[in-house]
Formats: structure tokens, C-alpha cells, sequence
């Protein structure tokens, strides 16, 4: 049976109609690393609460970031080691990512509806598709795409709306696919947080995604990359093991790297 997402609907009791509970459906069209950009200015949020600096054991003695607006305590320490990835993959890193978008390979379909309580539930799915693209290489508006039959739900979460008239989500599980060395891995971020606005036109444009990796999932990514490539083990490892700004245990470390991606969106509809 077809299920369509993104309608509004309106529900009649006798002569009395309901308020419209909004529905909406969209593709994640880009999605984009953040980095440091200039130097000590990086997207993403404070994820920790705090802001940290070079002696400042509890975010194991990373520097925060400011955000481009200047508000302090941004944690995006995966966003330091960009450059070397990019030295090891000749800068095709954000081509790639883009190039399993497009060909279907790495869907994310966000589903926002209305709640009771004026918040958003929000779910993404893994989307299973090829999309139609438009002139300008990215994935056409309106169309509808198939959902992964197999493991479909990537996260669930609620939305507040801020006074900044800015969605963002209370920290949820999430499993966000990748694209890294050329192979497509999912990465469990146990705490992700979205932030995003709608368009008028029902587009999502610089959204954000922001939470941590397990350091010891990052590890396991480089190890199955490098059986397929060069020694990206011997080449990061050490700095991987080293990136961790968030969640420290009992022992004084800090098991997860914080991490932001950037992300545009279009309206789309769903079926399984």
C-alpha cells in the first residue's frame, strides 16, 4: 500500500472542522561537512554545554569553535581533521557524497508532522531510489521516492520552535549514512541534534546536523577502509584516537568527536 507524506489534512467533525495538522516530507538534496572556516570559526552547536579551551580537561583540552555569528562553544573537533582526509582522498570528499546522493545511494528523507503540543515529531528514513535530477545536478523537487524496505527508520526526534523562528530537535539517536574513502558506511550518533528552517516554499536551506561519533565506530571505519585502499589506518589513526572532545568516562577520556554537517533540502513525497 502506498504511503503519501507531505499533505495537509484536514479532519471534519460534523459541521466543525479542525485546525489543518501539517505534515511535510523532504530529501536531503546537499549534504556537507562543516570546517574550519576561517581559523577558529566553524557551523555546528555546543554540544557539551560549555565552552572549552587548550587546558580544559572536560572537553579533553579541545578549543570550541565560534559559529560564523560569533556565539562561542560550537564542537566540531571531526572538522579539524577534514584536511588531512582530504590529502589522503585528493580532495574528492565532498564529490563522492554528492555523487551517492544523487545516484540514490545515500537518501535521507526527513517527515516532520505536527504534534498536539506544538512541537514536531520528526522522523528520517532511509530513502531506496533513484532520483530524478534537475540542470543544476541536484535532486528535482516534488518527486516521489521509494523507502529502504529493510531497516527504513534512521532516528525519531521532537522539534521545538525558537524564538529565532529556527526548528531544532532535542538530542536523539540518529543514523546517518556517509560517504568516506569511497565506501558508504552508517554512522551511530547516539546524541545528534537538528537544527532547520522551512522555506516558504517548503525547502529546508542550511540545515544543520551536529552530535558525536564514537571514537572507537571512527577507528572501525578507517580499519574497513583502509582493506580497501592505502593505510588510512596508519595515516589518521593516531589522530582519531586523539580527536575526542566529548562524552569522558571515569578514566579522564573522551570517547566521542563531535562533528557538524550541513544540509539543504527539498519537498518530496514517500512510498513503501
Amino acid at each position: 500500500m502506498k504511503r503519501l507524506s507531505g499533505l495537509l489534512v484536514l479532519i471534519a467533525c460534523g459541521s466543525e472542522v479542525e485546525a489543518p495538522a501539517v505534515s511535510r516530507s523532504t530529501v536531503l538534496q546537499t549534504l556537507t561537512f562543516a570546517r574550519e572556516e576561517p581559523e577558529g570559526v566553524s557551523l555546528g552547536l555546543d554540544l557539551d554545554g560549555f565552552q572549552s579551551g587548550p587546558n580544559d580537561g572536560r572537553g579533553c583540552n579541545k578549543t570550541d569553535f565560534l559559529d560564523p555569528q560569533g556565539r562561542p562553544g560550537v564542537d566540531n573537533e571531526l572538522g579539524r581533521l577534514l584536511p588531512l582526509v582530504d590529502l589522503a582522498g585528493e580532495g574528492a570528499l565532498q564529490g563522492l557524497i554528492q555523487g551517492a546522493i544523487n545516484d540514490g545511494q545515500l537518501l535521507v528523507i526527513l517527515e516532520t508532522s505536527e504534534r498536539d503540543d506544538g512541537t514536531l515529531g520528526l522522523i528520517a528514513r532511509r530513502g531506496a531510489d533513484t532520483p530524478l535530477l534537475g540542470t543544476d545536478g541536484r535532486i528535482l523537487a516534488g518527486q516521489t521516492l521509494g523507502v529502504a524496505a529493510e531497516d527504513p527508520i534512521l532516528g525519531e526526534g521532537v522539534a521545538t520552535l525558537g524564538a529565532d523562528g529556527v526548528y531544532q530537535t532535542a538530542p536523539f539517536r540518529l543514523r546517518l549514512p556517509i560517504i568516506v574513502f569511497s565506501l558508504l558506511y552508517v554512522v551511530d550518533l547516539p546524541s545528534a541534534i537538528l537544527r532547520f528552517t522551512y522555506q516558504n516554499d517548503g525547502n529546508i536551506s542550511q540545515g544543520l546536523i551536529a552530535g558525536g561519533i564514537p571514537v572507537a565506530q571512527l577507528i572501525t571505519i578507517l580499519q574497513q577502509a583502509s582493506e580497501f585502499g592505502g593505510d588510512f589506518e596508519g595515516l589518521f589513526g593516531d589522530a582519531l584516537i586523539a580527536s575526542g572532545d566529548l562524552e569522558r568516562d571515569l578514566s579522564g577520556n573522551c570517547t566521542a568527536t563531535s562533528m557538524a554537517v550541513g544540509f539543504d533540502a527539498v519537498p518530496s513525497f514517500t512510498f513503501e
